[in-house]
């Protein structure tokens, strides 16, 4: 259901990897997408970088609030790291 309401899409290939840790830059571009922000349409948009969009419109979001010392968004998180993120989604007013 997720994937036909394009929230996930896979590792690029279109595979799903659920053993793998997941980054900052992809829970952003989970949550994102979760709450119906298109986010391939921001103003955000940045060339050759995927995250940038999603990472900018998280920080918008306030998705990110709480974690403290984020230097690099490809940078794996830890499960108590994505519970505050996932927290910081249900703030949200739904778009």
């Amino acid at each position: 259901a997720a994937y036909r309401k394009n929230i996930i899409s896979g590792d690029g290939t279109g595979r799903f990897l659920p053993d793998q840790d997941i980054t900052y830059e992809q829970a952003a571009r989970i949550l994102v997408s979760a709450l119906g922000y298109d986010a391939d349409s921001a103003q955000y948009a940045k060339e050759g970088d995927w995250s940038y969009q999603y990472i900018e419109q998280a920080k918008k979001l306030n998705l990110f609030d709480g974690l403290s010392g984020i230097s690099n968004y490809k940078a794996v998180m830890n499960r108590g790291e994505a519970s505050v993120m996932v927290y910081n989604s249900l703030l949200v007013s739904l778009k």
